[in-house]
């Protein structure tokens, strides 16, 4: 099963107590300005929530930094603060 990734989860939550960051250094304006003008992926709808394919974000990823020959893909790391 693919891995999901919430809003939450690209761009932090600065509400949450300690705030917690996010994968992308990003803000949420720039990732839903950019899912308008196509580029940056859109999310797909689970229930109420929207969500990303963490392997649709390594792969917008990828486009955006050029990797030399045999130099494996990029993987998300999701970096969780302990509490």
């Amino acid at each position: 099963m693919d891995r999901l990734l919430t809003i939450e989860d690209l761009v932090g939550d600065r509400r949450a107590k300690p705030p917690t960051r996010g994968l992308l250094p990003v803000s949420r304006a720039w990732l839903f300005r950019h899912m308008q003008t196509g580029g940056f992926p859109r999310p797909m709808k689970l229930g109420r929530r929207a969500v990303w394919r963490a392997e649709d974000i390594e792969g917008w990823i990828g486009q955006l930094t050029p990797t030399p020959p045999g130099t494996p893909p990029a993987r998300l790391v999701q970096v969780r603060e302990a509490a």
